[in-house]
């Protein structure tokens, strides 16, 4: 930040006054003081010329009409920062229970989308990969992932909850969620890939997918966050695109941005 060299403001004693400059604000209006009509005419000038036109809360400057930034205690005259308060946005409840019934039927859909993939996986070995065909696999490290987002689903939890515009938070990250799952839910159902290695265990395939047997897979998936880790999640197939990978992302986006 830079001053002009020729300085606009001033203060009260610099000026060449017989009394000193007292400022009051009526009605938007600012009116002085003076000891002669001279002194009159000059400070109505200086007046007018130093007047501010916006205030910065952040750095405590004022801008004057010429585009120059003065700090408050220089002014001639007193001048009130605005209001901090800020604004109320309306919170709009209901847009909220819609935006989380939307998130519901997604992950059910999804569920749905991986129970009947499960029986179109194919038996074919593991895709080739350049990394974990060169590295041991380590069957207790496939539950960190499940570890990982559980922390990150705590901490956007208790994020929002303390937010202050705890609504509007809420319902945009139920709205994302929602759009994220029922996109997923079509990319498993269409792209079915082998098992990714053979510590997985998928439970066996039906010859025809019944409704007892879809229902309790679905009952399976919801009631174990669709997590290994839970010991409840059987079935195989969804692999395009990742869960976890969509919520660490999204749980990083949703802990950057609520400050």
């Amino acid at each position: 930040m830079s001053i002009n060299a020729e300085p606009l403001f001033q203060r009260p004693s610099l000026f060449n006054f017989n009394n000193e400059i007292k400022g009051s604000r009526t009605n938007n209006n600012w009116t002085t003081s003076k000891s002669s009509d001279s002194e009159e005419s000059s400070s109505e000038d200086i007046e007018e010329s130093t007047k501010p036109t916006s205030y910065d809360i952040n750095s405590n400057l004022y801008r004057d009409g010429k585009g120059g930034y003065v700090p408050a205690e220089l002014l001639p005259f007193p001048y009130p920062p605005p209001s901090t308060t800020l604004p109320k946005y309306p919170k709009e409840k209901q847009k909220t229970f819609v935006a989380f019934s939307l998130v519901v039927g997604s992950l059910l859909l999804n569920s749905v989308s991986i129970a009947l993939t499960h029986d179109r996986v194919p038996d074919s070995p593991p895709l080739p990969d350049a990394l974990l065909d060169t590295i041991h696999i380590i069957p207790e490290l496939m539950r960190v992932p499940d570890v990982f987002v559980i922390i990150t689903l705590l901490l956007c939890f208790f994020t929002i909850l303390l937010h202050r515009h705890r609504w509007i938070v809420a319902r945009r990250v139920f709205f994302i969620l929602s759009i994220l799952y029922l996109m997923r839910s079509v990319t498993i159902y269409s792209t079915v890939l082998p098992v990714a290695n053979y510590t997985v265990y998928c439970s066996p395939k039906s010859n025809s997918t019944s409704l007892m047997t879809l229902l309790r897979r679905v009952g399976e998936l919801l009631g174990g966050g669709g997590m290994q880790i839970s010991g409840k999640k059987n079935s195989c197939g969804d692999y395009v695109y990742s869960g976890h990978t969509a919520l660490l992302i999204s749980g990083y986006l949703i802990l950057k941005e609520c400050k």
